[in-house]
């Protein structure tokens, strides 16, 4: 039954943020084509990137240690010992957000000059409208801060469907502006949208958590052996989240550098890679922490190593494929979603040389953030903040290097190299400390990953002739279509591998 409770969770919540990720991904598409890629477009991106960069450290690392707390709070203590708990949190990272909003807001030209020295050249004016820009989206921050802690505490107390429909909310919000008044309001409305959109996620919410019993009260006493906990885990978390922020800013700066539209290319291949790794990555820090976090707090490791292999397993057999039909497709893909309007035949094919580069950290991604919040399940933040500056280290080395020689192509591949470190690193450090046994996983990637170069040679060989079309429409269904049957080849083709192989292993214990 609860097996079936999980189950039933975890396609929800795929359902509700796939939804919100092809929004959010009509929302990019709609930003393209309004605005292309140009500087009105990297201010913009710049300024809602340098959002998430700021809070992620506070947010990430204050909500990663809230939820194991929590459930052990609700476990061996009770809810309404849980929820005052949940207060104190609410009034830090409200406390917190607005005095961090104000910060950037005072400074934001200081900011502009530091995390995006290209934008300098661009005279006097363009970067008035970016400090214009800047400031109005930190007010952000402060709903940002607010929903996220809420957000938390409802995938705590295992409501998924909220947070995920919320976001889902905050893409209807910004659409609903770029279709009826981007062209009267231009990047600055757009921003404004984007603030209006976060509010709408915190409202959305709040009728959830009160239902669960939850009241706000202000409460400024932090003397409480819980906070004290959870601060002392908050610390490498926040060293661990500041130092990605700062290995992803390090790559605005250096990005900047390379000229106009530079930030936008870099932008939309991310986007392309977020449409599903967003999707995974939302159940696993949902819905599989959750599990992981009461697997750990009841002392059942077992069930932890299942849930890990099995989110393995799932991984290697859909995200695999997934990536091979991007890669084959990854210059028409650009052309369908993006091109036309503002944005160029150039700017597809810029875009498309960085999305080929990123296309494999779309499963690294997955699996670094799964073997993070295995160790933070088990109360262990130090690792991953270890693991976060080796590979901040690495990245900008290799991006510094790269990008001399292949422009934002080599950030990209940066990206890559050095996320593939982490993951490494990070399965050795596990295994050592519970002592995984990955059963089938190593020969099902085997198999799978024969199968996609198999798969991938003969549908490039149907289709290559037939996608070279202006069609947009028409090239939209053949990439469906080859899409569907890859899948279908690559099953087929695993299936047989896997088939063989057990033959073999039979044949081999009658002999023996």
């Amino acid at each position: 039954m609860k097996k079936h409770r999980i189950l039933k969770d975890t396609f929800l919540v795929i359902i509700l943020v796939g939804l919100g990720k092809v929004l959010g991904f009509l929302k990019e598409m709609l930003i393209a084509k309004q605005f292309g890629a140009t500087f009105e477009s990297d201010v913009f991106f710049f300024a809602f990137g340098m959002t998430s960069i700021l809070f992620s450290a506070v947010g990430t690392s204050m909500g990663t240690s809230f939820m194991p707390i929590y459930s052990e709070i609700k476990i061996k203590d009770d809810k309404k010992t849980a929820l005052k708990f949940l207060n104190k949190n609410v009034n830090i990272i409200l406390i917190l957000s607005i005095v961090l909003s104000m910060i950037c807001i005072v400074f934001a030209k200081q900011l502009i000059m530091i995390f995006a020295p290209g934008f300098i050249k661009f005279g006097s004016d363009r970067i008035n409208f970016a400090i214009e820009v800047t400031r109005i989206m930190m007010i952000s921050i402060i709903f940002l801060g607010i929903q996220s802690i809420i957000a938390f505490a409802l995938n705590a107390e295992k409501e998924y469907k909220t947070p995920s429909f919320s976001s889902l909310m905050f893409n209807i919000v910004c659409i609903s502006y770029l279709l009826v008044f981007s062209s009267k309001y231009g990047i600055k409305g757009l921003v404004w949208s984007v603030v209006f959109a976060f509010l709408i996620q915190a409202l959305v919410q709040m009728p959830k958590i009160i239902k669960h019993g939850y009241r706000f009260r202000v409460d400024f006493n932090f003397k409480d052996s819980y906070i004290k906990r959870m601060f002392i885990l908050m610390g490498p978390v926040i060293v661990g989240s500041s130092v990605n922020q700062i290995n992803l800013t390090i790559d605005k700066i250096i990005v900047s550098l390379l000229g106009e539209g530079a930030i936008s290319n870099l932008n939309y291949s991310n986007k392309l890679i977020m449409l599903v790794y967003g999707i995974v990555s939302i159940v696993i820090s949902n819905v599989l922490f959750n599990e992981m976090v009461e697997a750990v707090n009841k002392n059942e490791l077992v069930k932890l190593k299942k849930i890990l292999v099995n989110t393995l397993i799932f991984c290697i057999i859909f995200i695999l494929p997934i990536s091979f039909i991007m890669i084959i497709f990854r210059t028409e893909i650009v052309r369908v979603l993006f091109e036309g309007g503002a944005f160029t035949a150039e700017d597809t094919q810029n875009t498309a040389k960085v999305f080929f580069m990123l296309i494999p950290t779309m499963m690294l991604f997955i699996l670094r953030d799964l073997l993070s919040r295995v160790f933070y399940s088990l109360k262990d933040t130090k690792t991953s903040m270890k693991n976060g500056i080796m590979v901040t280290i690495i990245n900008v080395i290799l991006s510094v290097i790269l990008s001399r020689y292949m422009g934002v192509v080599g950030v990209a591949l940066a990206t890559t190299l050095s996320t593939l470190f982490s993951v490494i690193a990070l399965t050795i450090r596990l295994n050592s400390k519970i002592d995984i046994s990955f059963g089938k996983a190593p020969f099902i990637f085997i198999s799978s990953l024969i199968s996609c170069l198999l798969t991938s040679y003969i549908i490039e060989k149907i289709f290559r002739l037939y996608i070279q079309t202006s069609d947009k429409l028409k090239l939209f269904i053949l990439i469906c279509i080859a899409s569907v049957l890859f899948f279908v080849i690559f099953f087929i083709i695993v299936a047989i591998i896997n088939f063989k192989f057990i033959i073999k292993n039979k044949r081999l214990n009658k002999k023996n």
